[in-house]
Parts: C-alpha cells; sequence; structure tokens
C-alpha cells in the first residue's frame, strides 16, 4: 500500500485541483435557466446559517461540504468527476485519521471561503469565483500537509 506523506497529498490535491476548476469553469457558462444556480443560492444561504451558529454546530459542516463541491462537480457533466472526488476523499480518511484538534478552526475558514466561491459563482464573476476557488483548496492542501506533519512528528 502505498505511503500516504506529503507527496502522496499534493498528487491528490492537485487532481482534485484540475477536476474543481475544470468543473468551475463549466458551471460559470451554465444557461440562466439551470437549477444550479438556484441550488447555488440556497446553499450560499445555508452555509450563512451554518456560520452564525457554527459555535455549537461546526460538525455539521462536513454535510454541506459535501453538497458544495458535489454542486460544483455537477456543472461538468461528468460522472467521473463525481466518482473521483468520492475515491479522493476516501483515499484521505482510510490512510489518515484527521487531527480534530483545530476542526472548528478549519470549518470555520471553510465555510467563509465556499460562501466567497459561492457569492463570486452567483455574481457571474469568472475571475473572482477561480481566485476564490485557487484559495480555498490551497487552505486545504496546507491544512492536510499541516496535519500531516504533525502526525509524522507525533509517530516518531
Amino acid at each position: 500500500m502505498k505511503q500516504f506523506d506529503q507527496a502522496y497529498a499534493e498528487q491528490l490535491f492537485e487532481l482534485r485541483e484540475m477536476l474543481e476548476t475544470h468543473s468551475l469553469q463549466h458551471f460559470l457558462n451554465l444557461p440562466d435557466d439551470d437549477p444550479r444556480w438556484l441550488q447555488a443560492k440556497t446553499l450560499l444561504e445555508r452555509h450563512r446559517i451554518l456560520r452564525d451558529s457554527i459555535g455549537s454546530s461546526f460538525r455539521m459542516f462536513s454535510q454541506l461540504d459535501r453538497e458544495f463541491h458535489a454542486l460544483l462537480l455537477s456543472a461538468a457533466d461528468n460522472i467521473f468527476f463525481n466518482q473521483s472526488l468520492e475515491i479522493i476523499s476516501v483515499i484521505f480518511h482510510f490512510h489518515y485519521q484527521w487531527d480534530e484538534s483545530d476542526l472548528k478552526q478549519r470549518n470555520i475558514i471553510a465555510i467563509d471561503e465556499h460562501m466567497t466561491i459561492l457569492s463570486a459563482l452567483i455574481c457571474r464573476s469568472d475571475l473572482d469565483a477561480t481566485l476564490a476557488l485557487c484559495n480555498h483548496l490551497n487552505s486545504a492542501k496546507q491544512s492536510m500537509i499541516r496535519s500531516i506533519n504533525q502526525s509524522h512528528s507525533a509517530a516518531h
């Protein structure tokens, strides 16, 4: 079995970045009457509600996270994109148990990043949406690398 180290995590994030960036471009070009625009608005509101009650319900973020990334990937209309993200998620969780010591803070950051992406999408601001997605993916990658390094340090 492949060791789950920083290089492996970076390769998985590279795949995730390609899938989500490609999907974002498709999302930005959806027709005005596509139901995913309404789904994006609804998801933005659900993120706002969770952000406002994050103190007691930060663990509820995982469902919103799945829905956000599934909505984004759905714009590519490619079943393999959705399955690839599921595989990436399984690999991360199978090979590595997340350090939950800063889970609440990570979730707060991710909620804000999702809201920035969704707002830019809804406003049809291609550049802002792309930059916000890149920022979100980089934050997630850095968080994973920190967790991996902490785990390796604790093991030695």
